[in-house]
């Protein structure tokens, strides 16, 4: 049996005070795990040195990778070096053949 200092428990409404959101924020961090809790007579209570410790997660869809994106833009000019390059080239010929 785990021994537990009601001391250190915090209610749900406390931890959001704490953190500084709102009750659903902690119930949803609760309910996906990232907190855990004790049920006391149906009341849910937290650890306070667990909300004071959470580290939050950075949400929503990861930034894009930079060097990939560096590598394509390299690709990019490369290809465009190129294309301006036979560009030169043809201009070149097409003088040449007009001064003929």
């Amino acid at each position: 049996m785990v021994k537990i200092d009601t001391n250190d428990l915090i209610s749900m409404k406390e931890a959001a005070n704490i953190r500084k959101v709102t009750l659903s924020s902690i119930s949803e961090l609760v309910k996906r795990g990232r907190l855990s809790f004790v049920e006391i007579s149906g009341h849910k209570f937290l650890k306070r040195d667990e909300v004071l410790n959470f580290i939050e997660s950075k949400g929503g869809r990861p930034k894009k990778d930079e060097n990939k994106t560096n590598s394509k833009q390299k690709v990019i000019d490369e290809q465009m070096k190129v294309a301006n390059r036979i560009v030169e080239e043809n201009a070149e010929v097409l003088r040449k053949l007009a001064d003929s």
